[in-house]
């Protein structure tokens, strides 16, 4: 899969593990990367309902079947 730049992305995990193989041009800039003004930050409180809300989501869609 491609993702286009400045396209959001995201990985609903259900299962305990996930082993991920991903591949990028670099060279990786953390100063290059955008976060969603809509997203909880990093270890906000809001983060489990946050996370709630996007796997029930993404059920009503049909994923998970």
């Amino acid at each position: 899969m491609r993702t286009p730049p400045e396209v959001y992305h995201s990985l609903l995990v259900e299962s305990d593990f996930l082993v991920l193989h991903e591949v990028t041009q670099g060279p990786f800039r953390r100063e290059d990367t955008v976060y969603a003004d809509w997203a909880p930050a990093d270890g906000a409180p809001a983060i489990a309902a946050y996370l709630e809300k996007m796997f029930s989501d993404a059920k009503a869609l049909g994923g998970n079947k």
